[in-house]
């Protein structure tokens, strides 16, 4: 029973390092969401995904979700007068 428990989580440790090195490597979100999504949906369980990024030059966080085939995008001001950007 223990062996099997640590196989699972090295099998879960592997799967995640893979994906880590490839974020890591990706030009830019976009690729992250559209390369990488499914397999970040199925180590998590989950249905949806969001990536962040900060620009730094607008001052602003980036919201990027993917709907169908298309990339969204939503931006929120870093600043003490948003709740999402309030540092």
């Amino acid at each position: 029973m223990e062996k099997e428990l640590l196989e699972k989580q090295l099998e879960y440790q592997k799967k995640l390092n893979s994906i880590t090195t490839k974020i890591y490597s990706a030009r830019d979100t976009n690729e992250i969401l559209l390369n990488l999504q499914e397999e970040i949906l199925a180590l998590f369980d989950a249905d949806r995904i969001t990536v962040y990024a900060i620009d730094r030059k607008k001052e602003e966080i980036v919201s990027k979700f993917k709907t169908g085939d298309e990339v969204n995008e939503i931006m929120v001001p870093i600043d003490n007068n948003s709740i999402a950007g309030y540092c």
